[in-house]
């Protein structure tokens, strides 16, 4: 039997015994899982940005020294639910933990080493904002085992860096790039953000030619969203501030996606481009309906503790996290629930959302509701469906969340 942390209860066999997705439950329980860390710390808060950060006040020992004991104590905490088992990707995110000394980084590690093990073949990425590397910190961070760089580049273009509130610019990012390249990074993702206050289509372009130029091995390009209480959303609404027309900023996706493409990419998640067998895999094993643990402030959790799942957050507030930090419980999901998230992490995919697997797990099938919205959007050009997945066409990508919503996953009775 699993057992969870004390304030979590116990997973008892009669919890489990009343399900079809039992015996794919006890065998995923088995399989390797995602860790990610986060990592609150940021030189300053961008103005989109609706992230749990909190400024890094210089390089004192008293602000990283209780985060780093939490962190600890809540990895402890979790031993019970994945004891035994290896990680297949460490996610270190934030904030920007590029901000912490090679040495901080080190005792994060050493943190995790309690508790788990991985081998050479686990992802270990790094978000990283251009003005907090060079090489000899770049050069630290591998020798650490880190093997992938996540670059918050978010645009290549100097004014609309500032528009975002970025403190770097295309100097040096580029240099960020450079040096991790030279520190021994053969895997680099950028993120780019599009939908921008007074971008253009021609503009955005020639970023994206730029930004091909640079040879990543992963490409992350998001339109913007306008957070509740950010100072871009203040300033959209009181119209100082204007997005490109929704026509425009459409026309952007796809010319994104066919320069990409046309570039060497491949198209794997409506956001996301890879070259081959460059995956950001924790995000994909995760989309797929895997494990993950997620440790630190503001962090989300995923476990197949349960028929149907269980998630878990932390708060986000730094103090309440390092006072309490395996105080947050683990919430059984329901059958709705279930159904939902696995259309919307599917049909976000290239290869779909692959309905076999998801009945074998949960033992659980769509209404007849649901199932009944198919074959129009087939017809519409929409949807593909194929014996073991539904897919979304390139047409239905643009679509994914009015689709997602006009098909209200439920499950059946």
């Amino acid at each position: 039997m699993v057992s969870i942390a004390s304030h979590c209860g116990e997973i008892s066999p009669e919890r489990l015994s009343t399900h079809k997705g039992t015996t794919n439950i006890l065998s995923a329980q088995t399989q390797p899982f995602g860790l990610y860390i986060h990592t609150p710390f940021c030189l300053q808060r961008c103005h989109y940005c609706d992230f749990f950060t909190m400024p890094r006040v210089g390089e004192r020992d008293e602000q990283f020294r209780p985060f780093l004991d939490a962190l600890d104590s809540e990895l402890q905490s979790q031993l019970s639910l994945f004891a035994s088992r290896t990680l297949r990707s460490i996610f270190l995110g934030g904030g920007t933990p590029s901000l912490l000394k090679p040495s901080e980084l080190e005792k994060i590690f050493e943190a995790i080493q309690k508790v788990f093990s991985w081998d050479d073949t686990c992802e270990v990425t790094l978000e990283v904002n251009p003005d907090t590397l060079d090489l000899d910190k770049a050069r630290a961070f591998r020798s650490l085992g880190i093997n992938r760089i996540s670059m918050g580049l978010q645009a290549l273009d100097e004014d609309a860096l500032r528009l975002l509130g970025r403190e770097h610019n295309i100097e040096q990012a580029r240099y960020c790039v450079d040096v991790a390249r030279e520190a021994g990074f053969d895997n680099i993702n950028l993120d780019m953000i599009y939908g921008r206050p007074k971008q253009t289509l021609s503009g955005w372009e020639r970023e994206l030619q730029e930004l091909l130029e640079w040879e990543p091995e992963h490409v992350s390009l998001y339109e913007l969203i306008l957070e509740p209480g950010t100072p871009m959303t203040r300033a959209v609404r009181k119209g100082e501030l204007v997005l490109p027309e929704e026509e425009t900023r459409l026309e952007m996706y796809r010319l994104a996606r066919e320069l990409m493409c046309e570039g060497g990419m491949q198209w794997y998640e409506v956001s996301n481009y890879a070259k081959p067998n460059r995956e950001s895999r924790h995000n994909l094993d995760n989309w797929r309906g895997g494990e993950y643990l997620g440790v630190g402030p503001g962090a989300h959790s995923f476990g197949l503790l349960s028929p149907w799942g269980e998630r878990r957050a932390n708060p986000r507030n730094l103090p309440l996290y390092t006072s309490q930090p395996d105080a947050a419980p683990w919430h059984p999901r329901e059958a709705e629930d279930v159904c939902k998230d696995a259309l919307l992490n599917g049909l976000r995919l290239r290869e779909g959302f692959q309905h076999k697997p998801f009945h074998e797990t949960y033992g659980l099938t769509f209404s007849t509701q649901t199932l009944e919205k198919l074959p129009s959007l087939q017809e519409s050009g929409y949807l593909d469906v194929e014996e073991e997945r539904w897919v979304l066409t390139p047409r239905g990508m643009e679509l994914l969340d009015a689709i997602l919503v006009y098909l209200d996953p439920q499950p059946a009775d």
